[in-house]
């Protein structure tokens, strides 16, 4: 086996094994992170998985709950790039299928300030994640959903329909929404604080 090879199948097998190292927790951890692009050195306060572990289908139904304090140097950088979108880009999330939405709203990874709005019915329950007397900041609330497309007919007789996903912003859903992926947050402009969560269908 050339060098080269043999070097490339080391650093996969390396990778593999590093993924295969890395706990629940720093998964949730990483994406959360990935999702608000928060830099590692900005403070982890709490987080929670949940469910904490998996069953044959994985972690099925998984809810992540994080809290971040900045420090004010931080903070100030992290404003600064809330509404760059050169930063608020989609990125694709971990161990998950679908990763991601394949389009995108002009809307949907916006930032906008509160107070909350009166979301729709199946986002009603948003409100009550975090502490309602927040009022000071901005809020984040980006989902991916599945959208029926055209029936496609078997040879034997069936049909079928094909599948996309797209990425909204909260307020652009209706009653009807039903989120495969919906990721949430608060930023408290007064104490420096970012409640971020990330809920996957089961």
């Amino acid at each position: 086996m050339p060098g080269a090879t043999r070097r490339g199948v080391a650093a996969l097998l390396l990778i593999l094994l590093m993924a295969g190292c890395e706990s629940n927790r720093e998964q949730d951890e990483r994406q959360v992170r990935r999702q608000f692009h928060v830099p590692d050195e900005v403070r982890l306060d709490t987080l929670r998985g949940s469910p904490e572990t998996g069953g044959w289908f994985g972690r099925e139904g998984l809810r992540i709950r994080a809290v971040f304090q900045f420090s004010e140097a931080q903070f100030a950088a992290y404003l600064r790039s809330l509404h760059d979108p050169k930063v608020w880009e989609p990125v694709s999330f971990l161990h998950y299928s679908p990763d991601g939405a394949e389009e995108v709203s002009a809307d949907a990874l916006r930032w906008r300030r509160l107070p909350l709005p009166e979301f729709p019915r199946p986002l009603a329950h948003l409100r009550g994640l975090f502490d309602t007397s927040i009022t000071e900041g901005w809020y984040y609330c980006s989902l991916v959903l599945y959208l029926r497309g055209d029936s496609i007919v078997h040879p034997g007789g069936g049909y079928h329909f094909e599948w996309s996903t797209i990425g909204r912003h909260g307020t652009e859903s209706t009653d009807d929404t039903h989120p495969v992926i919906t990721t949430f947050g608060i930023l408290d402009t007064k104490r420096r604080r970012l409640y971020a969560w990330i809920g996957f269908s089961g």
